[in-house]
């Protein structure tokens, strides 16, 4: 499943329904640049993301993401994300989400059920889905798993937590050792300052973190990868933006 024939899709789909059954609900753009440090490591990435939504009736809606990275090697991924979900409130919803990723030649398909709100008040997401990757030991597929909270705490600044993570191939300590179902995570902490109620700044400190549970006994990496980010968005329509994000295997880190 390619991106093309993704957003292809979406917009058939959008283009199918009765134009006066539609209403945009939200839509947002953001570009992030960062900068990783850690022992031996060393480099930097940049990501675009845009997404947007519309409501088909009171209670059924659907939105799409896409969006493109790059880091200092010249390693670029693309993913595109749909979602269709139910509205559980103005500013809240449950729904499943399809997306396709490509980074250097591969491609790659995931799914999932997510659930999410987003107001200028604040936003969080929670999601859970698999891929069509599979680990080529045992011939499972991937899992991956999100969460992100983020709060207004008054005089135009917010605060955020985000985790990601994906789960399933084999990792390998700093003594050698092969880890089975080795979890991938990136966790960040973040402060973000709204310069009008549309558009908004950020800075994010994060960390990327090998780790493993293997015979009652936890393992995890030594040495972190840490980075530093800012980014800026624009988001726009009645819920401060589009109410999910892209789900993606290949811009894990960037």
């Amino acid at each position: 499943m390619s991106i093309h024939m993704t957003v292809v899709a979406s917009l058939l789909a959008s283009a199918a329904l009765p134009a006066s059954a539609q209403t945009f609900t939200g839509g947002s753009i953001n570009g992030e640049y960062r900068e990783f440090t850690g022992d031996d490591v060393e480099g930097n990435s940049f990501t675009l993301d845009a997404g947007g939504d519309i409501s088909v009736g009171a209670d059924i809606g659907f939105g799409a993401n896409i969006s493109f990275g790059r880091n200092d090697e010249d390693l670029d991924y693309a993913n595109g994300t749909v979602h269709g979900y139910y509205v559980l409130s103005p500013t809240a919803a449950i729904g499943l989400f399809a997306a396709a990723d490509s980074i250097d030649g591969d491609d790659a398909a995931l799914y999932g059920v997510e659930v999410g709100g987003r107001s200028p008040r604040g936003r969080y997401e929670v999601f859970y889905g698999v891929t069509d990757v599979e680990d080529p030991f045992d011939g499972d597929d991937l899992t991956i798993f999100g969460a992100s909270f983020e709060f207004a705490i008054g005089n135009g600044f917010a605060l955020g937590l985000q985790y990601e993570s994906f789960t399933g191939l084999p990792g390998v300590t700093t003594e050698g050792e092969i880890l089975n179902d080795t979890t991938f995570s990136d966790t960040a902490l973040m402060v973000r300052y709204n310069i009008t109620p549309e558009a908004s700044i950020y800075a994010e400190y994060g960390s990327l973190l090998q780790s493993a549970f293997e015979d009652g006994v936890s393992f995890s990496s030594e040495d972190d990868t840490n980075y530093i980010g800012i980014g800026a968005e624009f988001a726009l329509g009645e819920r401060g933006g589009n109410i999910f994000g892209a789900r993606s295997l290949a811009g894990f880190g960037f």
